[in-house]
């Protein structure tokens, strides 16, 4: 039996505004490494869009902790974790992706819309993202 452990999360955005991701790109799991990190540091203004945006367009602000999916058990779940403007929780979505009556529609969608946009569109990112972490100066 094979383990694999669960891999790092696809975006996260620290205090100091420094945002670290790993593009979503196709890949063979055994004989292609995976991309590299990006980071970026943001302006407050960019913080604050982007946390708005996953908060009230995302649906974090008011979705439940546990979004669950009873037709569907044997897919990874999606995890949601944010502290920001008086919110503090972590969202797990079973089987984001995978299409079921089971939930919300609307929520899903919307949960699908804010993961896409985090780990996909890089709309987040600066023009010129830094090839060195702006806080700690490395990669």
């Amino acid at each position: 039996m094979v383990s694999v452990p669960d891999p790092a999360p696809t975006f996260t955005l620290y205090g100091n505004n420094v945002a670290v991701s790993r593009p979503s790109v196709a890949h063979d799991a055994i004989t292609d490494p995976l991309p590299p990190y990006q980071c970026a540091a943001l302006t407050p203004e960019q913080v604050d869009r982007l946390l708005s945006d996953a908060l009230d367009g995302g649906g974090l602000r008011e979705a439940s902790d546990l979004q669950p999916d009873p037709y569907i058990a044997d897919t990874p779940n999606t995890v949601f974790t944010i502290d920001a403007d008086g919110v503090d929780k972590t969202i797990t979505i079973w089987a984001l992706g995978f299409d079921s009556q089971a939930a919300a529609p609307e929520a899903r969608v919307r949960f699908g819309a804010l993961a896409d946009g985090l780990a996909g569109s890089r709309s987040w990112l600066p023009a010129r993202p830094a090839s060195r972490c702006p806080a700690t100066g490395r990669c």
